[in-house]
Protein backbone atom coordinates (compact mmCIF):
# COMPACT_ATOMS: atom_id res chain seq x y z
CA UNK A 1 0.00 0.00 0.00
CA UNK A 2 1.15 3.48 -0.23
CA UNK A 3 3.39 5.45 1.88
CA UNK A 4 2.32 9.56 2.66
CA UNK A 5 5.09 11.34 4.92
CA UNK A 6 6.40 14.58 5.15
CA UNK A 7 10.45 15.23 4.63
CA UNK A 8 11.98 17.56 7.45
CA UNK A 9 15.55 18.69 8.09
CA UNK A 10 16.02 20.46 11.77
CA UNK A 11 13.08 22.60 11.44
CA UNK A 12 12.68 23.06 7.81
CA UNK A 13 9.49 21.32 6.52
CA UNK A 14 9.26 20.11 3.22
CA UNK A 15 6.08 19.11 0.89
CA UNK A 16 4.63 15.88 1.99
CA UNK A 17 6.10 12.70 -0.56
CA UNK A 18 4.08 9.46 -1.96
CA UNK A 19 5.40 6.23 -2.13
CA UNK A 20 3.48 4.07 -4.16
CA UNK A 21 3.35 1.17 -6.62
CA UNK A 22 1.68 0.74 -9.65
CA UNK A 23 2.07 -2.24 -12.01
CA UNK A 24 5.13 -3.04 -10.19
CA UNK A 25 6.84 0.33 -10.51
CA UNK A 26 7.77 2.00 -7.28
CA UNK A 27 8.63 5.65 -7.18
CA UNK A 28 8.48 8.48 -4.78
CA UNK A 29 6.87 11.38 -5.69
CA UNK A 30 6.35 15.00 -4.14
CA UNK A 31 2.27 15.67 -3.74
CA UNK A 32 3.23 19.45 -4.33
CA UNK A 33 1.89 20.22 -0.67
CA UNK A 34 2.69 21.09 3.01
CA UNK A 35 -0.88 20.79 3.64
CA UNK A 36 -1.24 17.40 5.49
CA UNK A 37 -4.88 16.91 5.37
CA UNK A 38 -4.83 17.47 1.91
CA UNK A 39 -1.88 15.26 1.01
CA UNK A 40 -3.58 12.37 2.87
CA UNK A 41 -6.88 12.56 0.94
CA UNK A 42 -4.91 11.66 -1.73
CA UNK A 43 -4.87 8.43 0.10
CA UNK A 44 -7.48 6.05 -0.83
CA UNK A 45 -7.83 6.91 -4.40
CA UNK A 46 -4.13 6.38 -4.69
CA UNK A 47 -4.68 2.92 -3.21
CA UNK A 48 -7.39 1.77 -5.26
CA UNK A 49 -5.02 2.72 -8.56
CA UNK A 50 -2.35 0.60 -6.65
CA UNK A 51 -5.10 -2.18 -6.24
CA UNK A 52 -6.34 -1.87 -10.04
CA UNK A 53 -2.90 -2.14 -11.38
CA UNK A 54 -2.10 -5.59 -9.19
CA UNK A 55 -5.01 -6.99 -10.92
CA UNK A 56 -4.57 -5.74 -14.02
CA UNK A 57 -1.06 -4.74 -14.70
CA UNK A 58 -2.00 -3.89 -18.79
CA UNK A 59 -3.13 -0.73 -16.52
CA UNK A 60 -0.30 0.42 -15.77
CA UNK A 61 0.20 3.90 -18.09
CA UNK A 62 -3.38 4.43 -17.81
CA UNK A 63 -3.03 4.70 -13.96
CA UNK A 64 0.08 6.23 -13.48
CA UNK A 65 -1.74 9.19 -15.68
CA UNK A 66 -4.77 9.03 -13.21
CA UNK A 67 -2.39 9.70 -10.31
CA UNK A 68 -0.42 12.68 -11.56
CA UNK A 69 -4.05 14.08 -12.71
CA UNK A 70 -4.56 13.64 -9.14
CA UNK A 71 -1.82 15.33 -7.50
CA UNK A 72 -2.63 18.21 -10.23
CA UNK A 73 0.82 16.94 -12.03
CA UNK A 74 -0.24 16.58 -15.69
CA UNK A 75 3.48 17.84 -16.76
CA UNK A 76 5.24 15.02 -15.08
CA UNK A 77 3.29 12.53 -17.49
CA UNK A 78 4.89 14.38 -20.41
CA UNK A 79 8.33 13.84 -18.28
CA UNK A 80 8.21 10.77 -17.47
CA UNK A 81 6.69 9.78 -21.10
CA UNK A 82 10.08 11.70 -22.82
CA UNK A 83 12.16 9.19 -20.52
CA UNK A 84 10.68 6.08 -21.71
CA UNK A 85 9.00 6.63 -24.84
CA UNK A 86 10.69 9.46 -26.89
CA UNK A 87 9.37 11.36 -29.71
CA UNK A 88 9.46 8.90 -32.82
CA UNK A 89 10.70 11.13 -36.03
CA UNK A 90 13.43 12.84 -33.72
CA UNK A 91 14.52 9.69 -31.66
CA UNK A 92 14.75 7.69 -35.02
CA UNK A 93 16.57 10.57 -36.83
CA UNK A 94 18.97 10.97 -33.64
CA UNK A 95 19.17 7.13 -34.39
CA UNK A 96 20.33 7.49 -38.03
CA UNK A 97 22.96 10.12 -37.35
CA UNK A 98 24.36 8.09 -34.43
CA UNK A 99 25.46 5.35 -37.14
CA UNK A 100 26.85 8.00 -39.41
CA UNK A 101 29.17 9.57 -37.00
CA UNK A 102 30.35 6.20 -35.73
CA UNK A 103 31.37 4.78 -38.81
CA UNK A 104 28.64 2.37 -38.86
CA UNK A 105 27.26 2.81 -42.43
CA UNK A 106 28.57 4.30 -45.46
CA UNK A 107 27.47 7.47 -47.17
CA UNK A 108 24.89 6.29 -49.66
CA UNK A 109 23.34 3.57 -46.92
CA UNK A 110 22.94 6.96 -44.73
CA UNK A 111 21.01 8.35 -47.64
CA UNK A 112 19.27 5.40 -47.72
CA UNK A 113 18.49 5.80 -43.99
CA UNK A 114 17.28 9.83 -44.31
CA UNK A 115 15.22 8.10 -47.12
CA UNK A 116 13.45 6.01 -45.08
CA UNK A 117 12.90 9.01 -42.87
CA UNK A 118 11.18 11.28 -45.66
CA UNK A 119 8.98 8.49 -46.03
CA UNK A 120 7.95 8.16 -42.10
CA UNK A 121 7.02 12.11 -42.67
CA UNK A 122 4.02 10.71 -44.70
CA UNK A 123 2.31 8.70 -42.07
CA UNK A 124 4.01 10.67 -38.30
CA UNK A 125 4.49 14.55 -37.41
CA UNK A 126 7.26 15.37 -34.81
CA UNK A 127 4.91 15.18 -32.17
CA UNK A 128 3.83 11.43 -32.15
CA UNK A 129 6.18 9.03 -30.00
CA UNK A 130 7.62 5.65 -30.60
CA UNK A 131 4.48 4.31 -28.99
CA UNK A 132 2.44 5.55 -31.59
CA UNK A 133 4.24 3.59 -34.29
CA UNK A 134 1.57 0.58 -34.36
CA UNK A 135 0.84 -2.07 -36.88
CA UNK A 136 -1.76 -0.09 -38.49
CA UNK A 137 1.16 2.55 -38.92
CA UNK A 138 3.48 0.51 -40.89
CA UNK A 139 0.60 -0.64 -43.09
CA UNK A 140 0.11 2.28 -43.74
CA UNK A 141 4.07 3.01 -44.14
CA UNK A 142 3.74 -0.12 -46.86
CA UNK A 143 1.40 1.16 -48.81
CA UNK A 144 3.04 4.47 -49.36
CA UNK A 145 6.06 2.33 -50.30
CA UNK A 146 4.10 0.96 -52.65
CA UNK A 147 2.42 4.10 -54.10
CA UNK A 148 5.43 5.53 -54.70
CA UNK A 149 6.12 2.72 -57.11
CA UNK A 150 9.29 1.42 -54.94
CA UNK A 151 10.31 -2.20 -55.82
CA UNK A 152 10.43 -5.27 -53.73
CA UNK A 153 13.58 -5.37 -53.48
CA UNK A 154 14.02 -1.45 -52.38
CA UNK A 155 10.80 -1.75 -50.00
CA UNK A 156 12.45 -4.87 -48.45
CA UNK A 157 15.48 -2.70 -47.54
CA UNK A 158 12.83 0.38 -45.91
CA UNK A 159 11.58 -2.49 -43.99
CA UNK A 160 14.90 -3.90 -42.52
CA UNK A 161 15.63 -0.04 -41.65
CA UNK A 162 12.97 -0.42 -39.53
CA UNK A 163 13.66 -3.64 -37.73
CA UNK A 164 16.79 -2.71 -37.22
CA UNK A 165 15.58 0.53 -35.39
CA UNK A 166 13.45 -1.28 -33.16
CA UNK A 167 16.38 -4.10 -32.14
CA UNK A 168 18.43 -0.93 -31.45
CA UNK A 169 15.74 0.44 -28.63
CA UNK A 170 15.29 -3.02 -27.85
CA UNK A 171 19.02 -3.42 -26.58
CA UNK A 172 19.08 -0.13 -24.77
CA UNK A 173 16.08 -0.50 -22.95
CA UNK A 174 13.60 1.50 -24.71
CA UNK A 175 11.27 -1.11 -25.92
CA UNK A 176 10.59 -4.13 -24.33
CA UNK A 177 9.21 -6.60 -26.62
CA UNK A 178 9.24 -5.83 -30.91
CA UNK A 179 6.59 -3.89 -31.28
CA UNK A 180 5.09 -5.90 -33.61
CA UNK A 181 6.45 -8.39 -36.88
CA UNK A 182 8.23 -7.13 -39.65
CA UNK A 183 7.74 -9.66 -42.26
CA UNK A 184 10.61 -10.41 -45.02
CA UNK A 185 8.89 -8.75 -48.63
CA UNK A 186 8.71 -11.50 -50.88
CA UNK A 187 11.05 -10.87 -53.90
CA UNK A 188 10.03 -12.25 -56.75
CA UNK A 189 12.37 -14.30 -58.76
CA UNK A 190 14.39 -13.03 -61.54
CA UNK A 191 15.75 -14.45 -64.52
CA UNK A 192 20.18 -14.33 -64.98
CA UNK A 193 21.49 -11.18 -65.13
CA UNK A 194 24.19 -12.06 -67.48
CA UNK A 195 25.58 -9.81 -70.44
CA UNK A 196 26.81 -11.67 -73.38
CA UNK A 197 30.07 -10.19 -74.86
CA UNK A 198 27.49 -9.19 -77.81
CA UNK A 199 25.22 -7.42 -75.58
CA UNK A 200 27.69 -5.63 -73.92
CA UNK A 201 28.94 -4.43 -77.18
CA UNK A 202 25.87 -3.15 -78.69
CA UNK A 203 25.31 -1.47 -75.23
CA UNK A 204 28.87 0.42 -75.64
CA UNK A 205 28.29 1.21 -79.09
CA UNK A 206 25.39 3.32 -78.53
CA UNK A 207 26.71 5.24 -75.34
CA UNK A 208 28.03 8.40 -74.97
CA UNK A 209 32.42 8.55 -74.49
CA UNK A 210 32.30 9.31 -70.88
CA UNK A 211 29.48 6.42 -70.16
CA UNK A 212 31.69 4.27 -72.07
CA UNK A 213 34.62 3.96 -69.82
CA UNK A 214 32.61 3.76 -66.64
CA UNK A 215 30.87 0.79 -68.55
CA UNK A 216 33.76 -1.15 -69.22
CA UNK A 217 35.10 -0.17 -66.05
CA UNK A 218 32.37 -2.04 -64.34
CA UNK A 219 32.59 -4.78 -66.27
CA UNK A 220 36.34 -5.43 -65.77
CA UNK A 221 36.20 -5.03 -61.56
CA UNK A 222 32.69 -5.77 -60.44
CA UNK A 223 32.35 -2.29 -58.65
CA UNK A 224 29.05 -1.36 -57.31
CA UNK A 225 28.29 1.67 -59.38
CA UNK A 226 28.82 4.29 -55.95
CA UNK A 227 32.37 2.83 -55.53
CA UNK A 228 33.76 4.36 -58.58
CA UNK A 229 33.62 7.27 -56.24
CA UNK A 230 35.11 5.51 -53.31
CA UNK A 231 38.38 3.80 -54.66
CA UNK A 232 42.21 4.40 -54.90
CA UNK A 233 44.70 3.34 -56.84
CA UNK A 234 47.79 1.47 -55.39
CA UNK A 235 51.02 0.28 -57.31
CA UNK A 236 52.90 -2.42 -55.20
CA UNK A 237 55.75 -4.83 -56.61
CA UNK A 238 54.49 -3.48 -60.20
CA UNK A 239 51.29 -4.66 -60.03
CA UNK A 240 48.18 -1.75 -60.00
CA UNK A 241 45.53 -2.61 -56.87
CA UNK A 242 42.25 -0.72 -56.33
CA UNK A 243 41.44 0.08 -52.84
CA UNK A 244 37.45 0.46 -52.47
CA UNK A 245 35.66 1.84 -49.61
CA UNK A 246 32.25 -0.58 -49.91
CA UNK A 247 28.75 -0.69 -48.03
CA UNK A 248 28.99 -0.27 -44.60
CA UNK A 249 32.48 1.50 -44.74
CA UNK A 250 34.01 -2.14 -45.43
CA UNK A 251 37.59 -1.83 -47.36
CA UNK A 252 38.77 -4.40 -49.63
CA UNK A 253 41.37 -4.77 -52.42
CA UNK A 254 40.61 -5.82 -56.25
CA UNK A 255 43.20 -6.09 -58.80
CA UNK A 256 43.09 -3.33 -61.55
CA UNK A 257 43.60 -5.40 -64.83
CA UNK A 258 45.70 -3.87 -67.15
CA UNK A 259 42.77 -3.19 -69.66
CA UNK A 260 40.99 -1.24 -67.02
CA UNK A 261 43.84 1.43 -66.52
CA UNK A 262 42.77 3.58 -69.25
CA UNK A 263 39.17 3.35 -68.05
CA UNK A 264 40.00 4.48 -64.29
CA UNK A 265 42.26 7.91 -65.65
CA UNK A 266 39.12 8.62 -67.38
CA UNK A 267 36.94 8.09 -64.66
CA UNK A 268 38.98 9.89 -62.36
CA UNK A 269 39.28 12.75 -64.72
CA UNK A 270 35.41 12.72 -65.23
CA UNK A 271 33.42 11.76 -62.17
CA UNK A 272 29.84 10.81 -62.22
CA UNK A 273 27.13 10.80 -59.59
CA UNK A 274 25.72 6.64 -59.39
CA UNK A 275 22.61 8.28 -60.73
CA UNK A 276 24.16 9.94 -63.87
CA UNK A 277 25.72 5.86 -64.71
CA UNK A 278 22.02 4.66 -64.30
CA UNK A 279 20.91 7.07 -66.70
CA UNK A 280 23.70 6.80 -69.33
CA UNK A 281 23.46 2.93 -69.19
CA UNK A 282 19.29 3.11 -69.31
CA UNK A 283 19.47 5.50 -72.15
CA UNK A 284 22.25 3.13 -74.15
CA UNK A 285 20.76 -0.27 -73.58
CA UNK A 286 17.24 1.29 -75.13
CA UNK A 287 19.11 2.21 -77.89
CA UNK A 288 20.81 -1.08 -78.23
CA UNK A 289 17.48 -2.69 -77.91
CA UNK A 290 18.73 -5.06 -75.01
CA UNK A 291 17.02 -5.25 -71.83
CA UNK A 292 19.64 -4.63 -69.00
CA UNK A 293 20.46 -3.14 -65.89
CA UNK A 294 23.78 -1.24 -64.96
CA UNK A 295 24.36 -3.55 -62.13
CA UNK A 296 23.96 -6.50 -64.35
CA UNK A 297 27.69 -5.70 -65.04
CA UNK A 298 28.86 -6.79 -61.68
CA UNK A 299 26.42 -9.83 -62.26
CA UNK A 300 28.56 -10.47 -65.51
CA UNK A 301 31.71 -9.84 -63.80
CA UNK A 302 31.38 -12.51 -61.51
CA UNK A 303 30.32 -14.88 -63.40
CA UNK A 304 33.11 -14.47 -66.21
CA UNK A 305 35.40 -14.60 -63.10
CA UNK A 306 34.17 -18.19 -62.15
CA UNK A 307 34.48 -19.31 -66.11
CA UNK A 308 37.73 -18.13 -65.71
CA UNK A 309 38.84 -20.68 -62.60
CA UNK A 310 38.89 -18.24 -59.72
CA UNK A 311 37.11 -20.02 -56.54
CA UNK A 312 33.82 -19.05 -54.61
CA UNK A 313 36.35 -17.60 -51.77
CA UNK A 314 38.35 -15.73 -54.07
CA UNK A 315 34.93 -14.08 -55.76
CA UNK A 316 33.53 -13.18 -52.34
CA UNK A 317 36.57 -11.20 -51.28
CA UNK A 318 36.52 -9.37 -54.86
CA UNK A 319 33.12 -8.59 -54.46
CA UNK A 320 33.36 -7.68 -50.98
CA UNK A 321 30.56 -10.00 -50.03
CA UNK A 322 30.25 -10.85 -46.06
CA UNK A 323 28.11 -14.27 -47.03
CA UNK A 324 29.61 -16.37 -49.29
CA UNK A 325 25.61 -17.23 -50.10
CA UNK A 326 25.01 -13.78 -51.61
CA UNK A 327 27.96 -14.32 -54.26
CA UNK A 328 26.24 -17.79 -54.83
CA UNK A 329 23.50 -15.41 -55.93
CA UNK A 330 25.42 -13.97 -58.73
CA UNK A 331 26.37 -17.10 -60.05
CA UNK A 332 22.72 -18.12 -60.99
CA UNK A 333 22.33 -19.42 -64.91
CA UNK A 334 19.50 -20.50 -67.21
CA UNK A 335 20.38 -23.84 -69.33
CA UNK A 336 21.14 -21.64 -72.57
CA UNK A 337 24.16 -20.40 -70.99
CA UNK A 338 25.44 -23.39 -69.01
CA UNK A 339 25.67 -24.91 -72.47
CA UNK A 340 27.18 -22.01 -74.12
CA UNK A 341 29.56 -22.34 -71.62
CA UNK A 342 30.75 -25.66 -72.12
CA UNK A 343 30.15 -25.78 -75.53
CA UNK A 344 32.50 -22.35 -76.18
CA UNK A 345 33.42 -20.26 -72.95
CA UNK A 346 34.47 -17.64 -75.48
CA UNK A 347 30.69 -16.75 -76.15
CA UNK A 348 30.29 -15.97 -72.61
CA UNK A 349 33.73 -14.99 -71.48
CA UNK A 350 35.09 -13.25 -74.25
CA UNK A 351 37.02 -9.88 -72.59
CA UNK A 352 39.56 -9.58 -74.49
CA UNK A 353 38.80 -6.65 -76.84
CA UNK A 354 40.59 -4.06 -76.10
CA UNK A 355 39.16 -0.38 -76.25
CA UNK A 356 40.59 2.36 -78.40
Amino acid sequence: MCRIYQNQKGKVRYNFTCQLTLGGITKRVSLGTKDKSLAFSYKPDIERFELATRRDPDLTNLYWKKFYSLIGREDLIEIERAKNDPLFLDHFESWINQKYKMNLVCKNTYDTYLNCLDNLQYVFNRKHYLSDFSQDKYDELYGIWVDQGYKPATISIRARIIKAYFNWCLKRGILKVFPFPIDKVKIPERSPRFLYPDQFEKICNNANPIGEHYFRFLRLTGLRRFEVGCMERIDRNGKSWLRIVGKGNKERFVKLPKSAEIHYDVIKANPRVPNTLTQYFISASRKANVKARLHDLRHTFAFTQVAKGVSLFELQMMLGHSKSDTTMIYLKTDPDMLMDLVDNKSKLVDDSRVFA
